[in-house]
């Protein structure tokens, strides 16, 4: 597992789409995860998941990775050897220190965080739109109140004269007239 890809470590092909790179994380993170999987092994291996998903559910840090494995020989060790200053050294970093924090929480906590990843942007919409969406139901509210009233006053009006036509009546009828 030393000498595997980020590729291989997922199971993937290098051609995976980034649906398919983060459905199979999923899987393996569920798989892999320390709170779930009690083997000696399932840390490390969760790590290196989640390592190779941080880097490759990233287009940039993709392309980066890719150029760095493109020409490595496909024999013994085809992981990238950088220099310690360069970007994907610490993006490398990052993902251990992450993968590390994730492997430590309870499972069912890293779910909800995977779960809540990606709903900033609908929160950040509402929390923008909100105000707009509160002020215009006032508005609404204050300048049309009267049209529910006045529309059932109609109706009510309106049916009686239905009514009235419908069974015949033509007013009041006095008891003389009978």
């Amino acid at each position: 597992m030393n000498d595997a890809t980020h590729y291989q470590i997922l199971g993937i092909s290098r051609t995976a789409s980034q649906r398919e790179i983060k459905q199979t994380f999923r899987i393996l993170a569920k798989q892999w995860h320390p709170d779930v999987n009690k083997s000696s092994h399932a840390a490390d291996t969760f790590r290196r998941v989640y390592e190779a998903f941080a880097i490759l559910s990233d287009p940039n840090k993709r392309q980066m990775y890719d150029d760095l494995t493109r020409h490595a020989p496909q024999v013994e060790v085809v992981q990238p050897q950088p220099a310690p200053s360069s970007d994907y050294a610490r993006w490398t970093q990052e993902a251990r220190k992450q993968a590390d924090a994730y492997a430590a929480m309870p499972y069912k906590k890293f779910k909800r965080v995977l779960e809540e990843t990606g709903w900033w942007i609908v929160r950040i919409i509402l929390m923008v739109l909100f105000p707009f969406i509160m002020f215009g139901m006032m508005f609404v509210m204050a300048y049309t109140w009267w049209i529910i009233p006045v529309g059932l006053i109609g109706y009510v009006v309106v049916d009686g004269i239905r009514h009235k036509a419908r069974s015949g009546h033509k007013g009041h009828v006095s008891t003389s007239d009978k």
